[in-house]
């Protein structure tokens, strides 16, 4: 079995990845690993690389949801999966054993835990992920390669997040706090566009735009192009 380095890697995201996307790969070993999800099967391998990749929404249509009978979809997670696919195919190919963390173990792992890891942003005060340059107008994807090799040090980031609170007050569910998140008040109108308080939107019968405040009101971050008068909906 060949070892993948994380030249390798990047070299396959500059090849078949999204021009927009940003990331970075870390290491973890396979001790932490069971830590954070007791599904991971015992391996040998004393080591992975944690890949962890993001798509600014630079336009909104990559925001919208589509729902087919009981299923919903983003057009982002599209464009992430599709860049894991040729990774994941390429790894394989030698021989090594992945995991998409996104799609088998997005329940028991954090994306946004492992994307701060990786030394891409931080976590806000809206519970999202905070990317220096583009907020929370981003959506995560990660993959877990077996290796043996180590990946360099992520360059640790100070917190993002500069404190305004503008996510507290911006939030029609008072799901937010200094203190806390209310993860269920969140949960029951994020999506909920026939809701009059909500700020989600219907695009079409079929498609909607979450609710957005707390990313659209936070300083940190630039608001994506929109389909609708070039202004977010």
């Amino acid at each position: 079995m060949a070892n993948i380095t994380q030249e390798d890697i990047f070299a396959v995201l500059k090849t078949d990845g999204h021009p927009w996307l940003f990331y970075n790969v870390f290491t973890l070993l396979n001790e932490e690993l069971k830590q954070l999800s007791e599904h991971f099967p015992s391996e040998e391998c004393s080591r992975w690389l944690v890949l962890v990749f993001g798509l600014p929404i630079k336009d909104l249509s990559l925001w919208v949801w589509h729902v087919a009978e009981d299923q919903r979809y983003l057009f982002a997670n599209h464009i992430l999966e599709r860049t894991a696919d040729a990774v994941l195919s390429y790894v394989k190919s030698r021989g090594v054993i992945a995991i998409d963390v996104a799609r088998e173990e997005a329940r028991n792992i954090s994306l946004v835990e492992l994307a701060c890891k990786a030394g891409l942003g931080t976590r806000g005060i809206n519970n999202l992920f905070l990317h220096p340059e583009f907020g929370s107008w981003v959506q995560l994807h990660a993959l877990l390669i077996r290796s043996n090799v180590e990946a360099s040090l992520p360059v640790p980031l100070l917190d993002v997040c500069i404190g305004c609170q503008m996510c507290i007050a911006a939030c029609p569910a008072d799901a937010i706090t200094q203190e806390a998140f209310y993860a269920d008040r969140c949960n029951r109108m994020v999506a909920s566009y026939w809701v009059p308080k909500s700020k989600a939107r219907a695009i079409s019968t079929s498609s909607y735009v979450e609710c957005h405040k707390c990313i659209s009101e936070c300083p940190i971050g630039t608001l994506p192009t929109s389909f609708v008068g070039g202004e977010v909906i």
